[in-house]
């Protein structure tokens, strides 16, 4: 009987071992997926509460447990193009024109576009250098804030700025 027993004992034993929660490192969220463009893969979940935030003076990355090991490298290496450029943008607030000055070192052409808050393009000039003054007739457009991009022909960011539209 007393087989029996440390039989029975010794199988419940192993079985609780054997079917028992892994040590591994997983998640249960409502949506996620892995994306990559170029040399950049971003994984994500939609859903996984946070476990870690990491802030340096370029940005704040926000970590769950079911990333890899951080391994921040520096993939791309684009010089600071504001600081090439030297843009005014003028009257703000504004109620009719809006008058766009840029000054650069750089002799390429740049787009300036006209946003409203949902990224919506209004109104898109091309400069050429030298750089002439523009203007934007804001007249027709409803009291609210906007936004003024400078990019470079290639899509770079030069400058960005938020235009406040007065009636």
């Amino acid at each position: 009987m007393k087989e029996k027993l440390l039989f029975l004992l010794l199988l419940s034993l192993f079985s609780f071992t054997g079917f028992s929660q892994s040590l591994e490192r997983s998640v249960l969220a409502s949506d996620g997926a892995t994306n990559t463009l170029g040399n950049i893969t971003l994984d994500w979940t939609l859903g996984e509460l946070a476990t870690t935030t990491l802030v340096t003076e370029d940005g704040l990355l926000t970590q769950g447990f079911h990333q890899p090991v951080l391994s921040v490298t520096k993939l791309l290496n684009y010089e600071n193009l504001e600081d090439f450029y030297a843009i005014q943008v003028m009257p703000n607030p504004v109620s009719s024109l809006l008058n766009i000055n840029v000054e650069a070192e750089r002799e390429e052409p740049l787009s300036v576009d006209l946003l409203d808050l949902n990224g919506k393009l209004l109104r898109q000039l091309k400069m050429e250098f030298p750089f002439q003054p523009i203007q934007f007739d804001m007249s027709n457009y409803p009291s609210g804030l906007y936004i003024v991009r400078v990019k470079t022909e290639n899509d770079v960011p030069v400058g960005m700025f938020k235009v406040n539209k007065l009636d």
